[in-house]
């Protein structure tokens, strides 16, 4: 039987928290009833607000525990459909809980999603220069068990790059 243990994470313009939206117009979206993230959490045609238990459940930062993997998160600076304080929000939350988080805002880069919002929102996600980050980060981290062995949290390390102008990184 094969493992079901997740050993590596990484996420793109990732909504941490779904009770917040980038832009009032995005909140105004996100509260009216039939908005797609009703939907995606299995209640079509509700309003976020009438789902606190749902939105709550869906917090990826309450689901952070001992066995939450190391992270990757990257995302655009010029996202107006999620935040990017959201991955900003993880990146903070897996740190203080003493995990390996790696997070990457690529300066200029809207949200990503390609069959939402057309082929152009997915040129920058799908460049040379954001797959070697991803594929690089999935070298570095082929398993829990080779991260484990180095306990000790480091110093958060920023490099500024022209991709992404900000890199923070927290070793496990």
């Amino acid at each position: 039987m094969k493992s079901t243990t997740v050993n590596t994470a990484v996420a793109g313009f990732h909504a941490a928290y779904w009770g917040a939206a980038a832009t009032v117009a995005a909140q105004a979206r996100h509260a009216a009833p039939g908005n797609p993230l009703a939907a995606f959490l299995g209640r079509p045609g509700a309003a976020l607000a009438d789902m606190a238990v749902e939105v709550a459940g869906a917090d990826t930062v309450a689901h952070i525990g001992p066995a939450t993997p190391p992270f990757l998160l990257v995302h655009g600076s010029a996202d107006r459909l999620i935040s990017p304080s959201q991955a900003l929000r993880l990146h903070t939350a897996l740190r203080g809980a003493g995990v390996s988080s790696t997070r990457y805002v690529v300066r200029g880069a809207a949200h990503g999603d390609m069959p939402l919002l057309g082929p152009a929102a997915g040129q920058v996600w799908t460049s040379t220069e954001v797959l070697e980050l991803v594929v690089g980060f999935l070298h570095e981290h082929p398993s829990t068990q080779a991260t484990a062995r180095c306990r000790d949290p480091l110093p958060v390390t920023d490099v500024a790059t022209p991709l992404t102008g900000r890199k923070s990184t927290h070793p496990r």
